[in-house]
């Protein structure tokens, strides 16, 4: 995931990725985050969203939701299967046949915010801009 001012991300962004080898596909099927892939390998994705925008803090309060749960990350990982084996296998398909159980576990993972410390998050700010700390439950809290 990388962070822009703005999303879609300015188009010396597009030119640099497809110098790159990545191909742009667009919000697929998600407005708010551009998605591009290579295909060579090792294949590797990349969503660009709004820096500190609600898509970034949904990703990393996901992404650290199943790092400490085990049992949700095995609830991820069947349903990725599942959608595979009923046939999504094109990128729009398959994040529709995600879509309840990302939901469902975003739900999880925002759960006993108010209990959580703050702990500094691992952000690296090509953009100078003032840091941000989040719960381990992914909620932002700003620094200014």
């Amino acid at each position: 995931m990388l962070g822009a001012k703005e999303v879609p991300p300015p188009e010396a962004w597009f030119k640099e990725l497809v110098y790159l080898g990545y191909e742009s596909l667009g919000e697929a099927g998600v407005p708010g985050r551009w998605y591009f892939r290579l295909r060579t390998e090792p294949f590797r994705n990349l969503h660009i969203v709004e820096r500190l925008g609600s898509h970034w803090f949904n990703n990393l309060a996901f992404r650290d939701y199943l790092r400490r749960s085990p049992v949700a990350a095995r609830r991820y990982e069947t349903a990725k299967h599942a959608a595979v084996a009923a046939g999504a296998t094109i990128l729009v398909s398959y994040s529709r046949a995600k879509r309840e159980i990302v939901r469902d576990l975003l739900a999880e993972a925002s759960k006993g915010d108010d209990l959580c410390e703050l702990q500094p998050h691992p952000v690296v700010d090509l953009l100078g801009e003032t840091p941000t700390r989040m719960c381990t439950s992914g909620s932002p809290r700003n620094l200014r």
